[in-house]
Formats: structure tokens, sequence, C-alpha cells
């Protein structure tokens, strides 16, 4: 079994927060309503404030019921299990779908003025897949912004697939004088 959290002991909160606020050109998750109303430290809940090192041990003899830290029992991990903890980490956590194909959906919006006009592109993503995407601006292309949008509907939300997806389009065509590096560069 694998979890992960953190356990914020005391920390500067409001920085927490400010750094933790999605700006309007970074992905924007519903997962989450209000950063601060989810974020405390630890020792707000105490009456009596502890240095880190008591703090990792009181939990440690908490968690493994002992009395006193160096009863906790440890193990060593061995080449054996390096060699192991590697193989799983190729096969499975360093791959696509589990980094990005079981994410929930979100909304990504980017925009950027190039000398030839502004560009802003809203995609809709889900399980890492790109269901709706919309390209707005002031760019002067002369092709149809919908048959460039239609393009990446359905397309993994990564840059080698976007960029295979458009590899047949001439991107100049649809927004003027930019590029498809310059779209993906944006996009992604």
């Amino acid at each position: 079994m694998f979890s992960h959290g953190t356990l914020m002991y005391d920390s500067e909160i409001e920085n927490v927060v400010r750094s933790l606020n999605v700006k309007t050109e970074k992905i924007k998750s519903k997962g989450i309503k209000s950063i601060r109303s989810r974020v405390a430290n630890i020792s707000e809940f105490m009456e009596e404030k502890l240095s880190m090192d008591e703090l990792k041990a009181h939990i440690l003899k908490h968690v493994f019921e002992v009395e006193k830290v160096e009863d906790v029992p440890q193990y060593v991990l061995t080449d054996e299990d390096w060699d192991n903890i590697h193989e799983l980490s190729k096969e499975r956590y360093q791959q696509w779908e589990w980094n990005f194909g079981k994410s929930p959906k979100f909304n990504i919006q980017h925009t950027h003025k190039f000398d030839s006009g502004l560009v802003d592109v809203r995609l809709d993503v889900h399980k890492g897949i790109i269901e709706q995407c919309t390209i707005y601006g002031d760019f002067f292309g002369v092709g149809d912004v919908s048959e460039l949008e239609e393009k990446l509907k359905g397309v993994r939300y990564e840059r080698s697939a976007m960029d295979e997806a458009l590899s047949d389009l001439n991107v100049s065509h649809y927004l003027g004088k930019i590029s498809k590096e310059d779209l993906l560069g944006l996009i992604y």
C-alpha cells in the first residue's frame, strides 16, 4: 500500500496559500474549492510546541505503539528491493496512464501576445484527453480555426501527442505568423 500526504507543523500559512493560488494562465482544477479553508499548521492545535525531531519521534512512537523511538522496527532495503522498486517505477509510475490517464477533469487557459497577435487557448481535459478546444485571438490566419480545434479533440494532453495530431496541418495557415511550435509552447 502506498499513501502520501503533507503534515505542516509550523509553516507560514499565508505564503503556502499564496503559492497554491492558481493564476488564470495555469490549470484550474475543479477539485479544490478553497485552499485557505483546507490548510492549517499542526502547531496551532498543540498546547506545548515541540521541535521537529520531537514531533517526528512522537508520530513514530504513536504509529508503532512503542514507548521509545529506538523500539520502532526498521527495515533496510536490499539491492534486490531497490531493483524491484526501480522496475515497478518504470513499468507503472513512469507511464502516461498512471500520471495523466486517471487525472480528474480540469480546464486550461493559456494566453500569449505574439508579435503577430494574441492567442487565447482553452482546453477541457478529462483523464488526460482533450475533450474540448477553443482558440480565440486577434491573429490573422486565413483558415477556419475550428479545423485546428477539431484536430486537438480526443488527443492526449501531452506535447508529443498534440504535435503528432497537428503534423499534417500548417498551423500558420490558421494562426497567421504563429507556428506550430509557438502554439505547442503556449498549450503545454
